[in-house]
């Protein structure tokens, strides 16, 4: 598998990278393989980078993709920046059914706005 889950010390984020197809299956499984390390690490800032995700799912799997996170991501507090730079109208609606079942999710176009707003104490919920 070419996706990379791991918990860069240096910036106290929990970092993965999606690559390849992107489908509720995957997703589904990294976010479980990303709760494990945020868990372990104690860290509630996740960046998750998509930009050489290929998204191959129908609307209503994104939206079973965000019912997935909030069964796996009980709290608020944790802190989800997904970056992608195209195909932005499904992220946007992943990042708007997360955000109303509660979750601290937000969409970017590049890392270095996703780690400002990871690292802010600003709570976009």
């Amino acid at each position: 598998m070419k996706n990379k889950v791991f918990f860069d010390k240096e910036m106290g984020i929990v970092n993965a990278s999606i690559i390849g197809t992107l489908n509720l299956q995957v997703a589904s499984y990294e976010f479980d393989r990303i709760k494990k390390i945020v868990d372990f690490e104690l860290c509630p800032k996740v960046l998750i980078v998509c930009m050489n995700a290929v998204e191959k799912e129908e609307i209503f799997n994104v939206y079973l993709s965000a019912v997935h996170l909030r069964k796996v991501y009980k709290t608020s507090e944790i802190k989800f920046a997904f970056v992608k730079d195209t195909n932005l109208k499904l992220y946007k609606f992943f990042e708007t059914t997360a955000r109303n079942r509660g979750m601290n999710v937000y969409v970017f176009t590049n890392n270095l706005s996703a780690i400002e707003w990871l690292n802010s104490r600003q709570n976009e919920i």
